[in-house]
């Protein structure tokens, strides 16, 4: 009679292991399939809005380099403001090196485009 106790047991705690086992992995699949789901729409998602926050950062960055440089000129003209106009050589060097980082960037964007336009 014990014997038959023990095991009923048995059976009733492996096939409940059994189920515990299969319930834990159908959940471990869902989670990764929704984790990769949304992991996949969000690099694309937040990808292009990162670029063109890049371009337009930099573009604003330009245009304000470019404004302290005209600043700077004027200031040459009068002088009070020899510290100001000191400041010219290196707004000049980054406006430059601006410009052609932008520039570079830009034509490789261009490039990469047609290579991917080419493969399909």
């Amino acid at each position: 009679m014990i014997g038959i106790i023990k095991q009923t047991e048995r059976n009733s705690l492996s096939e409940s292991l059994t189920d515990h086992k299969l319930t834990d992995l159908s959940t471990d699949i869902d989670f990764f399939n929704a984790a990769v789901t949304a992991s996949s729409f969000s690099k694309h998602a937040t990808g292009s809005t990162v670029t063109q926050n890049l371009l337009s950062e930099a573009a604003g960055k330009l245009s304000s380099v470019t404004d302290r440089m005209t600043r700077s000129l004027r200031a040459l003209s009068s002088p009070n403001k020899l510290d100001e106009a000191r400041k010219y050589p290196g707004q000049l060097s980054d406006a430059l090196l601006l410009q052609q980082m932008l520039s570079k960037s830009v034509g490789k964007t261009a490039q990469c485009i047609d290579k991917i336009s080419s493969l399909q």
